[in-house]
């Protein structure tokens, strides 16, 4: 094997996480995201967010394909305006 000087030859993606990735939600318009209720788009830390108020929430139909035992992870930046609420949730 030959030694690799610099990790930029081995054309990495931007972040580690992306090996494996199922999906990444930007929020940026492109994703095929349902929303119900008061969902508005605005501007983020990085990118765009979105303000849910109340009941209002994003659903994708695609998402939560796994079955009971089979391990994910959800990562996100949240900054609620109560200490309640429900970050994911599945159902049938």
């Amino acid at each position: 094997a030959e030694w690799v000087p610099t990790a930029a030859d081995l054309k990495l993606p931007d972040t580690a996480f992306e090996r494996g990735l199922v999906a990444h939600l930007t929020l940026d318009g492109t994703e095929l995201l349902k929303a119900t209720g008061d969902v508005n788009f605005v501007p983020g830390l990085v990118g765009k967010a979105v303000d849910l108020a109340g009941a209002a929430h994003l659903s994708d139909a695609k998402a939560g394909d796994f079955g009971f035992d089979d391990r994910f992870t959800l990562g996100c930046w949240v900054n609620p305006r109560k200490a309640n609420g429900t970050l994911l949730s599945r159902t049938t």
